[in-house]
């Protein structure tokens, strides 16, 4: 669609308004016992989160509720995100929030996206 000119890099670049920290599970050995351990992989990584909201199914007797699709939009070249990845957000204006990657991440000239599913804090 777009040649690989630097200025429409740029140009998509300076519609990220978000700073991801990127973290997969590794193996660990403690003791002889094997746990799942959070580790960075990746930090300051800028990007830019989008909502896609889908209509909801009508003419059913059940609760309708609305899916929404959440994107990440980043630099590809920075890191490639794997399936299953915790990835902490914050936006420039200081929101906070947790996502994991719910997809294999996909790749274009000048940005890669990854479908991310919201991750909610347990008590």
């Amino acid at each position: 669609m777009f040649s690989k000119i630097p200025l429409v890099k740029s140009a998509i670049e300076s519609l990220y308004d978000a700073t991801a920290t990127v973290r997969t599970y590794q193996t660990a050995v403690t003791k002889g016992i094997k746990r799942q351990t959070l580790t960075e992989l990746a930090s300051g990584i800028r990007c830019r989160i989008g909502y896609q909201s889908l209509p909801e199914a009508t003419g059913k007797d059940t609760a309708d509720t609305q899916v929404t699709i959440i994107k990440m939009f980043y630099d590809g070249s920075a890191v490639a995100i794997p399936a299953g990845a915790v990835i902490d957000i914050v936006w420039d204006d200081g929101r906070k929030d947790t996502f994991e990657n719910a997809s294999v991440p996909a790749v274009y000239t000048h940005h890669a996206e990854v479908t991310l599913k919201r991750v909610r804090d347990k008590p």
